[in-house]
């Protein structure tokens, strides 16, 4: 319960649900001030494309940035977000709002 109240809860997980957790994958591609890759395998150009990317661990914790775009490359998601203060580091840990 939140407050006593347990439909608050409810609805608070279920839109945690549907934020995606990913981390950056620095094995193939140097991470940049606007564009990372990471272990998201979603397939379809753009799919995250407006959503907002929080950092929660590393240098950039707290910080959070739009996706202006997203595509798999080499297995790997790809994000492009407006510019970031630094480059994210490998391991880095992500939420998508």
């Amino acid at each position: 319960k939140i407050s006593g109240d347990s439909s608050t809860a409810d609805r608070l997980e279920a839109m945690l649900d549907a934020c995606p957790i990913f981390t950056v994958d620095n094995s193939a591609f140097t991470p940049t001030t606007t564009a990372f890759e990471t272990n998201a395998s979603e397939a379809t150009p753009d799919h995250f494309n407006g959503r907002i990317c929080l950092f929660v661990t590393g240098n950039l914790s707290g910080q959070q940035k739009a996706v202006t775009d997203y595509v798999l490359s080499g297995g790997r998601g790809k994000f492009t977000v407006n510019t970031l203060t630094e480059a994210p580091a490998n391991g880095d840990t992500f939420i998508l709002v």
